[in-house]
């Protein structure tokens, strides 16, 4: 995958679609290699291209089924918050993931009550300079954030 980013064939759809599959037989989904290819044209690779989906019949559904706010305040230097609400009550599980698609902290892993906040602490003092995604994952659907942090 990282050959592929760095030599730009990700440009071509079947370039990509064989990267998807490969990704999935790895366990990853899209939205993982998506997330990670995101953060790679982010750090300064400007060659690399992702089709953009513009509209999915149903999305709306999903996207009120699970909600993370904004990070407050982004950038940060020390902790930076985000709100996790949920329409049904189910498991949700709070990732934070660096530039790199590494997975660097687990911020929450519970039953999450319908209708309820939960306010969701990301502490950087063990973490590296640059950017994060902190992802909210559960049954029924997922959300993501981008955070930057500062020294």
């Amino acid at each position: 995958i990282c050959m592929a980013l760095t030599s730009g064939s990700v440009r071509q759809p079947q370039a990509m679609q064989a990267i998807l599959q490969a990704a999935a037989n790895l366990g990853y989904s899209e939205s993982d290699v998506r997330i990670f290819f995101d953060s790679f044209v982010q750090q300064g690779y400007p060659g690399l291209t992702m089709p953009v989906i513009t509209s999915v019949e149903g999305a709306q559904a999903l996207d009120e089924a699970l909600e993370i706010s904004a990070p407050s305040p982004n950038p940060f230097w020390g902790t930076t918050q985000v709100d996790v609400r949920v329409e049904q009550s189910q498991h949700v599980t709070v990732t934070v993931y660096d530039a790199l698609g590494r997975e660097v902290a687990t911020l929450l892993d519970q039953e999450l009550v319908a209708g309820r906040r939960y306010a969701v602490t990301l502490d950087g003092s063990g973490l590296d300079a640059g950017l994060y995604v902190v992802r909210a994952r559960g049954e029924t659907a997922e959300d993501t954030q981008r955070v930057i942090l500062t020294r």
